[in-house]
């Protein structure tokens, strides 16, 4: 295995933490979408709010007010 493949211990906690604050964030693509070809996008979306999504849980806040930051960008309007 090269060091490229190799991630670095707080990338695997940063996964670990986005994965519990947001569950369902690799299915935001899908759920967000009008057509087929909207999930492309909706994935480049999601690559931007990610950096913001780990930058909230840095910041030690509540759980309300969390949640509260992660599903305003996040919301599919339904």
């Amino acid at each position: 295995m090269g060091k490229a493949a190799v991630k670095e211990p707080g990338a695997i906690v940063a996964e670990r933490a986005l994965a519990a604050y947001c569950p369902d964030l690799a299915d935001w693509p899908a759920s967000w979408r009008i057509e087929e070809r909207d999930v492309a996008p909706g994935q480049q979306i999601l690559e931007c709010f990610k950096p913001f999504l780990l930058h909230l849980l840095s910041l030690g806040l509540s759980k309300k007010t969390l949640h509260k930051h992660r599903d305003n960008p996040l919301a599919s309007g339904r």
